[in-house]
């Protein structure tokens, strides 16, 4: 691209990303006293597209200056992409949905379309220098997290199917047959939960890391191994996080506060974050009630001001969250009266 104004130390170039299923749509632009950016040229999502991405990119950025990549976390259809990148020595960003949402409000932006974002993901990356670089996830742990993923799925269906098969029993126009596909389907799903379990056990041993963090979280007393794996395979040991504070957002556990003029502001956890983790959480919450008398008393505590129990729920969650990462960080068992601001 050629460029209208001389590049100063201010300079910045960025090509913005926006990623689909079997395509992506990608944007150059650049930023100093003036800016200019490409038209955006849409790519299909896989190897010959990334390839041809590539080479345009080198063909229309500027030699000799930085330059990086900044893309939203659609799926995991993103993936493929950023290891490509990664592997050539790329700078990558992945970006949060909201985060690129609020700068497009704040340009004026109120047209939603696959062009427009990835020039508003291009232009992010040219005016925030503070974004974190992307850094690809360990394979293990990435196998890990898809198979808990996927338990936690089939436990879903086989609920489901349970449910069904106590109401088909109990119907008085239930079918034979219903019941028997239904029985069969279930058995499967049993069957494929038990293949599950067994794969991220074998996969848990070949990691001494994921195996030590496994241990170290199971020592709180609510919290199990299968919810441990599931929770340590998101957030991936915990190896990419420098405080509590960052796990608490990651996971959509922050408190956010909105107030207008004289009312009192609502406070309520953000939800912008991790769901599985999240989940999880709520099972080892409600399991730490009744088996941890320390964290029944806090609960108990919390929900003197707040009778609904809802959110002394979420502070059990909160507060769960907060002690794996200490124990993983600290390497040290959890105790009953280990603080978590140590």
């Amino acid at each position: 691209m050629q460029l209208r104004f001389k590049p100063t130390v201010y300079f910045r170039q960025c090509v913005g990303i926006d990623i689909a299923k079997s395509t992506f749509m990608a944007c150059l632009s650049m930023l100093d006293a003036e800016g200019c950016s490409t038209s955006p040229i849409e790519f299909t999502n896989d190897r010959h597209g990334f390839n041809q991405f590539v080479r345009w990119t080198r063909k229309e950025s500027l030699k000799g200056y930085p330059l990086c990549f900044v893309m939203e976390p659609t799926g995991v259809y993103y993936e493929a992409l950023a290891m490509h990148l990664t592997k050539l020595g790329m700078t990558v960003h992945v970006v949060p949905a909201n985060r690129v949402r609020d700068f497009a409000k704040y340009e004026g932006y109120k047209t939603k379309t696959d062009k427009i974002d990835a020039y508003i993901l291009s232009m992010l990356g040219c005016e925030n220098r503070k974004l974190k670089n992307w850094a690809a996830p360990d394979e293990q742990f990435a196998s890990i997290r898809s198979l808990c993923r996927l338990r936690t799925s089939l436990v879903k269906h086989s609920t489901m199917l349970k449910n069904r098969l106590g109401a088909l029993t109990v119907s008085s126009f239930s079918d034979k047959k219903t019941v028997r596909i239904c029985s069969a389907a279930l058995d499967d799903i049993d069957k494929n939960i038990y293949k599950a379990e067994t794969e991220i056990r074998n996969l848990i041993d070949k990691s001494e890391q994921f195996k030590e963090a496994v241990r170290l979280s199971t020592t709180i007393p609510g919290i199990g191994q299968t919810t441990a794996s599931a929770i340590l395979a998101e957030v991936g040991c915990f190896a990419n996080f420098n405080n509590h504070r960052q796990v608490v957002s990651f996971a959509g556990l922050d408190v956010v506060a909105r107030q207008s003029g004289p009312q009192d502001p609502k406070r309520h956890i953000s939800k912008k974050g991790n769901s599985t983790i999240r989940s999880m959480l709520y099972i080892c919450a409600m399991s730490a009630i009744r088996f941890n008398p320390k964290m029944r008393e806090f609960y108990d505590r919390i929900k003197k001001s707040n009778p609904s129990g809802k959110v002394a729920l979420v502070a059990v969650m909160r507060k769960l969250l907060i002690l794996m990462y200490s124990v993983c960080k600290s390497k040290k068992p959890y105790y009953p009266e280990h603080s978590t601001k140590n």
